[in-house]
């Protein structure tokens, strides 16, 4: 993807069943973002997840976060399922 004037590039970390479903535990993204909620949109696309994020929450910079939190060139997102487990 070519990136356009108002794109951003990201790293998204990937945990739990996350990692399975997108290939990895990380991976750089350009895309064109504002808050956590448009990167989570993208990811989705991406890797055929569900449109809406359900019960999974994100971090900006190892800071959990809304998905209303704008998001910046370089962050590092971390997309976090819940966990099941005793």
């Amino acid at each position: 993807m070519m990136a356009q004037p108002d794109d951003i590039e990201v790293t998204v970390l990937y945990l739990g069943p996350l990692k399975q479903r997108c290939g990895g535990s990380e991976e750089r993204l350009t895309v064109r973002a504002e808050t956590l909620a448009d990167v989570y949109a993208a990811v989705a696309a991406r890797h055929g997840l569900s449109p809406t994020p359900g019960p999974v929450r994100a971090a900006i910079n190892a800071e959990l976060r809304p998905w209303t939190a704008r998001v910046g060139a370089g962050d590092v997102i971390a997309l976090l399922p819940p966990v099941s487990g005793g």
